[in-house]
């Protein structure tokens, strides 16, 4: 049973729902996947009304959906829950399961972090703060009662290990043969650098942009954000490519390196830019602020490059498109270090091991 409460949407859910389930099918399991989480599409009639009240609906139908899945529960041999922040009684229902559940988490390690970004200060703000505080403490209600705790960062890890328990660490298992690199000569300016992520996240380039304007401007790079905030683009001169399954498998191989940029002012520890391993599956080099997972994903110089500053992003921007060979080079490498450490099928031998164990 794999049960999420996250956006569908999102990437992290994607490889750790579909693929992990489709690989576990592959090897002899009977998976069954449940949604606690509806999205407006799955009520008919839903999107025509109110906001507020689609979002009402939404959270209500959390709880319901919940509700119901104990008995689902009850007759699996294996409960994986992912990016569960709701239903606090739900763990500890699990918990007297015979084998309990495994509670696959990702990028929910920096609370503070995250509302100093995303909140408004003062009273406009304040809702939203305290409902980031409560999924942190749900979050910790998942952390306690779980047999193992899966993740991909280590500040999450170490968080759970100090609460004494086992965990395990899995990188958003991407197949190998889902984004293809191209075999191309190497390339004469401008290249194209790409972004891809939330668009909540957008704003986390904001003090980089006069950089990539000023080398657009020269017809030095063309920038593509995908799912990017048209004005944020407009500031940066880069182009806004739409999400789809088609165009990210289409787009994606065909820039020259990806970047991943994070604000200079927040420390991050658990940060996880998994946009970086879709980077490195494609065959590009990564550009991306040493912080949190992303140092453990690069090795500056070998698959991409370091830069924490504007200047820092200048230089190295600079560097590939003067040095497009190594660009190519980097590339390379970041393909083969992905097949051999973060690919699905590098992955889930042991993942299937520790999960069967339980």
């Amino acid at each position: 049973m794999l049960l999420d409460a996250f956006d569908r949407g999102n990437f992290s859910t994607r490889w750790r729902t579909y693929c992990v389930g489709a690989y576990l099918q592959a090897h002899g399991c009977d998976v069954q996947y449940y949604h606690l989480l509806l999205t407006g599409d799955e009520v008919p009639g839903l999107r025509l009304l109110p906001r507020i009240v689609r979002q009402t609906f939404l959270r209500l139908s959390v709880e319901w959906r919940a509700w119901r899945a104990r008995t689902l529960c009850r007759k699996a041999d294996r409960i994986v829950v992912l990016n569960a922040y709701t239903s606090a009684w739900l763990p500890r229902f699990l918990a007297t399961l015979p084998n309990g559940y495994v509670y696959d988490t990702v990028d929910f390690a920096d609370t503070e972090d995250f509302i100093r970004l995303h909140c408004a200060t003062g009273w406009r703000g304040a809702l939203q703060r305290w409902r980031m505080r409560r999924n942190a403490r749900v979050f910790l209600e998942y952390i306690d009662h779980a047999s193992l705790v899966c993740t991909n960062n280590f500040h999450c890890a170490q968080q759970a290990e100090a609460r004494g328990k086992r965990t395990h660490q899995l990188i958003d298992p991407i197949p190998c043969d889902y984004l293809t690199p191209l075999d191309r000569p190497t390339a004469a300016p401008p290249l194209t650098f790409g972004w891809t992520g939330h668009p909540a996240t957008n704003h986390y380039m904001r003090e980089y942009l006069g950089v990539f304007r000023e080398l657009a401007d020269a017809g030095l790079a063309r920038f593509e954000f995908m799912e990017g905030d048209r004005r944020l683009a407009a500031e940066a001169g880069a182009a806004v490519v739409p999400w789809t399954v088609e165009t990210f498998k289409a787009r994606v191989p065909q820039w020259h390196a990806g970047i991943a940029p994070l604000p200079s002012h927040i420390e991050f520890k658990g940060k996880f830019p998994g946009k970086i391993v879709q980077y490195m599956a494609a065959g590009l080099p990564s550009i991306v602020t040493p912080k949190g997972m992303a140092t453990h994903f690069i090795r500056d110089g070998e698959t991409g490059l370091y830069a924490e500053t504007s200047d820092d992003w200048r230089r190295c921007l600079r560097y590939l498109i003067e040095h497009p060979d190594e660009a190519q080079r980097m590339g390379c490498n970041a393909r083969r270090d992905f097949e051999q450490r973060f690919s699905l099928e590098a992955q889930m031998p042991a993942y299937l091991r520790v999960v069967l164990e339980i």
